[in-house]
């Protein structure tokens, strides 16, 4: 999933591991998060999800710390 207008509360994080929400009040789950060299942001999504569609938006949070979040493109 490549994301688009992103926006991250702090610092960029770094590549790695985090939670992720699609819908609200939707559970949690764990996504992959890669920062490419031109400055695209990305995730892979571990299990998958039902009904995911361009436009929606995504929070990405480590832990309790919401990181920030972008549109899927």
């Amino acid at each position: 999933v490549d994301l688009q207008s992103v926006h991250w509360i702090n610092d960029t994080p770094k590549s790695g591991v985090y939670q992720i929400r699609i819908r609200h009040r939707a559970p949690l789950v764990d996504a992959t998060l890669t920062t490419e060299s031109d400055g695209t942001v990305r995730l892979a999504v571990h299990d998958q999800q039902r009904a995911v569609a361009p436009g929606q938006s995504v929070v990405m949070y480590d832990g309790d710390v919401c990181l920030g979040g972008g549109i899927i493109v």
